[in-house]
């Protein structure tokens, strides 16, 4: 098979460029010099420490006072204390996160004493206290998940759900595991 494709034809090789010098450098004009009663004017109106040529040692540190310390009576400021109400504990069978059947008494009961005095509810979820990090972190979501549980149960039954809080408690903390605490906070 034959190619259409020519061979290009060149008029002249390239050459490389001749060397060239460096251009001069730039003529400059000498600074005029200074007269002698100007400079030693100028010397006399700088501070010392500027016109000196020698080394000068920084200035002392200020003496400051100490700072002033506000009188106080050794009390913290009073915080508004809330008190939390333990209203019941829901036991959960076994390894199990899910909320047992026969457990309405205790949500019953704090449902009825939250319509009487309402506050924020704390669920509590707990669970064993297991070896190593990977069997602690089991533990620590199965407490979540019964805390959970609970607080479904207390929405599905009117609670507001920004009315309640849920958090695990860490493991081996209080009595019992594999259970839930229901606290109304005032």
């Amino acid at each position: 098979m034959e190619s259409s494709l020519t061979m290009p034809e060149v008029r002249a090789p390239p050459q490389p460029e001749a060397m060239t010098p460096a251009p001069p450098p730039p003529h400059l004009a000498a600074a005029p010099a200074p007269a002698p009663t100007a400079a030693a004017g100028a010397a006399a109106s700088l501070p010392a420490a500027i016109a000196a040529t020698d080394f000068q040692p920084p200035p002392p540190e200020p003496a400051l006072p100490p700072p002033a310390v506000p009188a106080t009576t050794g009390q913290k400021p009073a915080t508004p204390s809330k008190t939390a109400e333990r209203l019941g504990e829901i036991d959960f069978p076994g390894g199990t996160t899910e909320l047992p059947a026969g457990q309405e008494t205790p949500l019953d009961q704090a449902v009825s004493r939250y319509r009487q005095n309402p506050g924020k509810f704390r669920i509590v979820g707990h669970a064993g206290t297991p070896e190593g990090a990977v069997a602690q972190m089991t533990s620590f979501r199965a407490a979540l998940d019964r805390a959970q549980a609970v607080a479904a149960a207390l929405a599905k039954k009117g609670v507001p759900a920004d009315q309640i809080h849920v958090e695990a408690a860490p493991a081996g903390f209080g009595p019992g595991e594999n259970r839930a605490e229901i606290l109304l906070e005032h």
